[in-house]
């Protein structure tokens, strides 16, 4: 048997392949599986932005949904806002503009959350978790003053309110949230809660005072069909009570608004402010990356105490990413029931805290316009987002490296590197319903 023989008479289809046409077709496999790869490579990472950016975009909506829901119903149970001022300022809603580097949420305490330099706190003040309860301000009974001699707005201590079940109208009346606080003092637990007393006379006659739930009572001699006793402390000398006295018009000295002699709503006043606080990666290490979040911070109104004595209530997170958050005011200062915006000539201008060089405006507060910008949880290094010249009156910085929007070094790789992350501003106009002027 002869195998060159055999091998020459085989048929040409059984010869196999050349070296050529393997390496060939190794390299269209090769071609090929690379393809496919970067294929996947590419969904995988517009995967990862389309998810960073949907994340940016569900937190930008969290943070504005809060902060718009509680706007609307500042200044709930009969507060007013004074225009006329750097930034409307008053007891229903007020605004810390651009913090200066290093200020704390509550001044002075360096414990405290620390503020992101350049942003906004907004304030907010109202009966928001409770209802605005009636009283039945014809019974003369229903609202007593207690103090020296004969009592009255000027030295009274203290006093009470009834408030029946239901309301002069017939209603119910939901009393559970009063009662909760005179059961939470029945177990050692006092909560110096914020009263707002206002005449039947009008919504701009009002006082705040200090709930005594100890003294306050689950019964009610003028409610036929039950209710109870709220007492209540006004007395100036009262650190708690000298702090509620700034959020409303009362005479030098005296305990309450001179025009209050009977109380036809009572309401349950709470404080929120809402800031951008200053966090990193590694705690306490500010050379880390810069992590913001937006957050809200729970008051006795007027005070630097925190809800309850609890000072979680300091750091209730909203949504994390929040670069920056800036409020601008609408104020009807022709009195035509618009609000112009011309940044170009101040003089028509009738927005307030939209430019740097804004000046005090007079007349009827209608809206405010809440702005925030955020950014992605994680940097993108094959993305670079334009610069950004600034948000209402925050100009960003264009040359500090450490600028926690615009900051980028792409020599050395230090500082925020800020313009790796995809950014949104997000801005909603909220009509104020109980501070309209």
């Amino acid at each position: 048997m002869n195998p060159r023989r055999d091998f020459a008479n085989r048929p040409s289809g059984q010869q196999g392949f050349t070296l050529v046409e393997l390496l060939v077709a190794l390299a269209v496999t090769v071609i090929v599986v690379l393809g496919i790869l970067m294929l996947f490579d590419f969904n995988n990472k517009l995967t990862r932005v389309q998810t960073n950016v949907a994340d940016m975009q569900q937190s930008e909506r969290i943070a504005q949904y809060d902060m718009v829901r509680m706007a609307r119903m500042a200044g709930r149970g009969g507060m007013p806002v004074t225009a006329g001022t750097a930034l409307p300022t008053g007891s229903g809603i007020s605004v810390l503009n651009n913090a200066p580097a290093g200020t704390n949420l509550i001044a002075g305490d360096t414990d405290s959350p620390k503020i992101l330099e350049g942003t906004d706190v907004l304030t907010l003040r109202g009966a928001f978790a409770t209802p605005i309860y009636q009283a039945a301000f014809a019974n003369p009974n229903t609202f007593t003053l207690s103090g020296p001699g004969t009592p009255t707005t000027a030295n009274a201590t203290g006093g009470t309110v009834a408030i029946c079940n239901k309301s002069p109208a017939g209603t119910d009346q939901d009393l559970t949230a009063l009662t909760a606080l005179i059961d939470l003092a029945g177990s050692g637990k006092i909560r110096k809660e914020a009263l707002i007393l206002v005449s039947p006379i009008a919504d701009t006659i009002y006082s705040i005072v200090v709930l005594d739930p100890v003294n306050s009572t689950k019964a009610a001699a003028t409610c036929p069909t039950g209710g109870i006793t709220i007492a209540f402390v006004c007395d100036p000398v009262d650190t708690t009570v000298a702090k509620y006295r700034a959020l409303y018009p009362a005479p030098a000295g005296a305990s309450l608004n001179s025009s209050l002699t009977n109380v036809a709503f009572v309401g349950l006043l709470e404080e929120y402010r809402f800031y951008v606080r200053e966090d990193h990666a590694i705690s306490g290490d500010a050379t880390s990356t810069l992590t913001p979040v937006l957050s809200r911070a729970r008051f006795y109104p007027g005070t630097d105490l925190p809800y309850a004595d609890d000072t979680s209530n300091l750091k209730q997170d909203i949504a994390d990413g929040i670069v920056d958050l800036q409020i601008a005011f609408g104020i009807d200062v022709n009195s035509d029931g618009q609000l112009a915006e011309d940044l170009a000539n101040p003089a028509t201008d009738e927005w307030q805290g939209n430019a740097a060089a804004d000046t005090a405006l007079t007349g009827g507060l209608k809206a405010i316009r809440i702005s925030t910008l955020a950014r992605t949880n994680r940097a993108d290094h094959d993305f670079l987002a334009p610069v950004l010249a600034g948000v209402e009156d925050h100009a960003y910085s264009t040359t500090d490296i450490n600028d926690p929007v615009n900051g980028y070094d792409s020599t050395t790789f230090k500082g925020s590197m800020a313009r790796l992350y995809r950014r949104r501003v997000l801005q909603t106009v909220v009509n104020l319903r109980n501070l309209t002027q």
